[in-house]
């Protein structure tokens, strides 16, 4: 039998900080950000296989121009640790043996186009540590370092954090997949993390200039202007006047469903979500471009057509 869906959040906390991850994917839904910056929240959808190419990927991609290896043995050396670690959870171990699932033919051409993706990873740079404010605070220079501020009310986690030979600061964040939008620009997601992380550094390092660099083998800088500045201090302010930490607000409240919705694990028990969705597959509501693939709620009807197709294809494979 299968399981019923667990029971819809009611109320949600807020938490003390909002992660620049959290701001990127939950734009235009405050529920998912609220959910998804709080550390001790659990329970979201599992993670798929394509989840996990996507981690091995950015692992490899961040550790390519920090080590000695040749790209052929670190690959392999991340991709066994990696499913290590996925067979040892349930909810990810029927997918941890990953060239079985995707077959070797995908798996191979996965490899092969990871491995010789062309980077400049490899150039060295100084990695020195540099003090903190009391307002904020950066762990040290280097890769996968966090980030956080409690002015802000923001943390985050950079990729790598570097001090360029003209003083300034560089935060590097390796990304996969599409980055770019139908324009051609960088997507106004990526671009809003990778601006929480310089507002992050910017306090840390007041008399450095900080660089943002967007990293899929090639580099995309982003932005980091003055008024970009101000502007995104706003939409913090905003965010700290609207959902003050400890508050207990009502989902429904804070729940936007739309396009966000495809790409959030806490929508099988977001209310708002729950109620919008069948409208939007049954065409009686305005829906996003690209829907959840969720299978879900009670059969109310079935039409002969589709029983007389199935009963010809029986016939066929017989």
């Amino acid at each position: 039998m299968i399981p019923a869906l667990p029971a819809p959040f009611a109320v949600a906390s807020i938490p003390r900080f909002f992660t620049a991850t959290a701001l990127a994917a939950a734009i235009d839904c405050r529920l998912r950000l609220v959910l998804q910056s709080a550390s001790r929240e659990r329970s979201g959808l599992p993670a798929g296989p394509s989840a996990a190419l996507g981690t091995l990927t950015h692992r490899f991609l961040a550790a390519r121009g920090a080590s000695v290896e040749t790209s052929e043995h670190l690959f392999d050396q991340i991709h066994v640790t990696l499913a290590a670690e996925l067979a040892t959870d349930s909810a990810t171990k029927h997918f941890a043996d990953l060239p079985r699932v995707l077959g070797l033919p995908a798996w191979s051409r996965f490899r092969f186009d990871l491995i010789n993706l062309p980077s400049d990873f490899a150039r060295q740079r100084s990695t020195r540590s540099f003090k903190s404010t009391a307002a904020a605070s950066v762990s040290k220079l280097g890769r996968e370092r966090g980030l956080s501020s409690s002015r802000l009310r923001l943390r985050g986690r950079a990729d790598r954090i570097t001090r360029l030979p003209d003083g300034s600061i560089e935060i590097r964040d390796f990304k996969t997949g599409d980055i770019l939008d139908a324009t051609g620009a960088l997507s106004p997601s990526i671009v809003l993390q990778l601006r929480c992380y310089g507002l992050i550094a910017a306090e840390s390092f007041a008399d450095s200039p900080v660089r943002l660099i967007v990293d899929d083998g090639a580099e995309h800088e982003v932005s980091f202007s003055l008024t970009d500045r101000r502007k995104l201090k706003r939409y913090l302010a905003a965010l700290d006047r609207d959902l003050p930490e400890g508050r207990q607000l009502a989902t429904d409240a804070l729940a936007s469903p739309g396009a966000s919705c495809c790409s959030c694990s806490f929508r099988h028990r977001c209310r708002s979500y729950l109620a919008t969705a069948p409208a939007w597959w049954q065409g009686t509501a305005e829906a996003p471009s690209a829907l959840p693939r969720d299978i879900w709620g009670e059969v109310t009807g079935a039409s002969a057509g589709v029983h007389e197709h199935c009963a010809r294809l029986h016939q066929v494979e017989l």
